[in-house]
């Protein structure tokens, strides 16, 4: 709880609650101020808002899907962890202004409140919960810089200042219509917009890729699980593992899968497995930052859905990377969790020094012509999270040791199918990572223009030598980015390779599609 300090004069629209006159946040909006007679309202910008069905609707296994401010992300929707409705009742709610069409801004008003993204010409047909916001969208304002600037700091603090705190925190829709978007230069709104809409781009190639993965890996993808929570078990599939839950009728019913085919266990697939370094051996007392921040330390949060995940990496200097020598992780070991989100997979990537693990993670070093990016693949279907969670259970909490992770089983379909595999993998990981770094550096560069750390001139005449086919004045925004803002000395780069990135983005450049609104 905290007090807060404001005159009579300054109560508006008798908000009474202390939050609303919070110090920091008002501080945080004194952008404003600079901006007086170039801002305009949600409401201005839109020809109507609204939100989705306050009535629960009849779920059913598959039909439309039925949005929720869960599937709401920064400038991106969310439609594969949904629910679904009948089209019958899909039709209904569209009378209701329910279902947007393409052009729309969904905005998340509770949960991850103010969170916003566009709905596209290319998205399939859903309908919305009352936890999502409709903005039906009538401006010349560039839509995808409104959505970057709602998903800024400029914008979700005004959400949060105005959201009604309880038992859950919420937005009202009169409170989102009050929010002010600042009327940058038309080219700077095109720059912003830009970054959103090639980001958009992307994703709809990592979801192509992740399609032909998916039908490579499709014998592991799904199973015939017998009703029933075990199994009848023959003498040879009993283990050393004698918890009942082991046998569980999915566990077994996985092995089963994998061993009718050819396979070969991630020991034998490995030239050496190693556990991270236990107890004292590496503490976060050991992590370093600025010049001393030498090797990366890889923790279970970096590993997730069979991509590396920079985000939050921690350092240690040289002198600890060699008394951990025996854990070292290189460019393309796998990675697998022991603990927490048990049977995570990822690749150590190729554009990092030499790292460590913690001990939640075991590194292996596959041996060729196999390749690691394959196996991270196919420990992320469910066949492969079934094998490795089957040895998690242990009388205390889940966990996995390293011999366990070393005699799981991994099917080897043919070397052209496990390489296509790998390489689709590594563009669609690359692509997700870039198309995420975009987003950031979309908002970033809002929070910049209206906080006066970056002139409309820069970015408006980096937007036209870009019409001109010339990147030197994007290249100079970009590696300007930092992950704290922009000209943040000492903050770890947005881009720590921005030909890297321009390379990736040409490589792939004839097969993105813009996304129609």
């Amino acid at each position: 709880m905290f007090t807060s300090r404001t005159s009579p004069q300054a109560i508006f629209r008798l908000r009474l609650e202390a939050e609303y006159y919070d110090p920091e946040k008002l501080r945080q909006l004194s952008w404003m101020n600079q901006w007086r007679g170039r801002l305009v309202s949600l409401e201005d910008l839109c020809k109507y808002i609204t939100d989705g069905t306050h009535i629960t609707p009849t779920y059913v296994v598959d039909g439309v899907r039925f949005l929720s401010s869960t599937n709401i992300n920064a400038c991106w929707v969310d439609f594969q962890n949904t629910k679904f409705i009948s089209a019958e009742e899909h039709l209904q709610l569209g009378k209701a202004k329910c279902n947007p069409t393409a052009g729309d801004i969904l905005l998340a008003k509770n949960g991850k409140i103010g969170t916003a993204a566009t709905y596209r010409q290319q998205h399939e047909p859903v309908s919305l919960f009352v936890s999502v916001a409709l903005l039906h969208y009538s401006a010349s304002l560039d839509r995808d810089y409104v959505t970057a600037f709602l998903n800024s700091a400029g914008g979700w603090v005004q959400f949060s200042r105005s959201s009604k705190t309880g038992v859950i925190t919420n937005l009202h829709l009169e409170e989102i219509r009050e929010v002010m978007v600042p009327v940058v230069h038309v080219d700077v709104q095109r720059y912003i917009g830009e970054k959103v809409r090639q980001a958009e781009a992307m994703r709809c190639r990592v979801q192509q890729l992740q399609k032909r993965i998916d039908d490579l890996l499709a014998p592991f993808k799904s199973m015939q699980v017998p009703t029933g929570r075990t199994s009848r078990v023959a003498s040879r599939e009993v283990s050393d593992t004698l918890n009942a839950n082991a046998y569980m009728a999915q566990f077994v019913q996985a092995y089963r899968i994998v061993e009718e085919r050819r396979h070969k266990t991630i020991a034998n697939l490995s030239s050496s497995v190693a556990d991270g370094p236990f107890g004292s051996n590496l503490t976060v007392t050991d992590y370093r930052t600025g010049a001393e921040a030498v090797h990366p330390v890889v923790r279970v949060k970096n590993c997730e859905d069979g991509k590396f995940n920079r985000t939050d990496l921690v350092w240690i200097d040289a002198e600890k990377q060699s008394e951990l020598a025996r854990s070292a992780a290189i460019p393309g070991d796998l990675l697998v969790t022991k603990a927490g989100r048990i049977g995570s997979a990822a690749v150590y990537p190729e554009d990092l020094p030499t790292g460590n693990i913690t001990s939640h993670l075991i590194r292996a070093r596959i041996k060729p012509p196999i390749d690691a990016q394959y196996v991270a693949e196919f420990l992320e279907t469910p066949v492969g999270r079934a094998i490795t969670l089957r040895h998690s259970f242990k009388s205390t909490r889940p966990e996995l040791t390293k011999a366990e992770i070393e005699v799981c089983p991994i099917p080897l379909l043919t070397d052209a199918e496990m390489l296509e595999i790998a390489v689709r993998s590594r563009t669609k990981n690359r692509l997700s990572e870039y198309s995420g770094l975009l987003v950031t550096a979309a908002t970033l560069l809002v929070e910049a223009v209206i906080e006066g750390k970056c002139s409309e001139r820069e970015i408006a005449e980096a937007q036209q030598h870009l019409d001109s086919e010339d990147r030197d004045l994007d290249r100079l925004l970009l590696n300007r980015l930092t992950h704290s803002g922009i000209d943040v000395a000492d903050a770890p780069k947005l881009y720590p390779d921005v030909e890297a990135f321009y390379q990736s983005l040409d490589a792939i450049s004839d097969r993105l599609e813009e996304p129609a609104l």
